[in-house]
């Protein structure tokens, strides 16, 4: 079953997919022929796809924020999330799990592991964390090492990434082949 999760909207029947980029996001002319008419999902910060690929390519667009690709070889089966800092603290519980990358990447291994994939057979893709304001370097310094000790302590494959430096990405991935193409967007 094809889901899309949100801390704030946790069921897929509610989540429609949105084929223009929302209105903070810049208007980016080659996006919606990236791969063969493929409309484009928008995966907002706090979401996660797990699942089938969907018919779209999945975007989102990150700043010190991380976006993790998670897929087998085997088409059939991924995962992509988008998160905002690592862990929760008192303050922020009002928001979704899939927030923070503890629980958002578990869920994710978890969907894997369900699915009979084992830890050493599963590719990941890392995004993100650049640190474009002074107060975000922080939190971006501690994403990414997050998101790559996670690979490691998990014995995943790492095959890309690009994280860091004083620039948001716009990232599309296409769920047939697991392409990612990055577009950085300068402050």
């Amino acid at each position: 079953m094809n889901r899309m999760e949100s801390g704030t909207t946790p069921s897929p029947a509610t989540s429609q997919p949105r084929e223009s980029p929302p209105p903070s996001t810049p208007s980016i002319p080659f996006s919606k022929q990236l791969w063969q008419n493929q409309s484009i999902h928008y995966l907002m910060p706090g979401e996660l796809w797990i699942g089938p690929p969907p018919e779209q390519s999945l975007s989102t667009l990150l700043n010190s924020g991380i976006a993790m690709v998670f897929y087998h070889q085997q088409p059939g089966f991924i995962g992509f999330c988008h998160f905002l800092t690592v862990s929760h603290s008192a303050d922020c519980v009002r928001r979704g799990d899939a927030h923070y990358g503890e629980k958002a990447t578990a869920r994710i291994l978890r969907a894997f592991s369900n699915e009979g994939y084992a830890p050493q057979d599963i590719q990941v893709k890392i995004y993100g964390a650049s640190h474009m304001q002074r107060e975000t370097v922080a939190s971006a310094q501690q994403n990414t090492t997050f998101a790559f000790g996670f690979v490691r302590r998990n014995n995943l494959r790492l095959t890309s990434s690009d994280t860091g430096g004083n620039y948001g990405r716009q990232i599309y991935l296409n769920p047939t082949n697991f392409d990612v193409k990055v577009r950085k967007i300068l402050p």
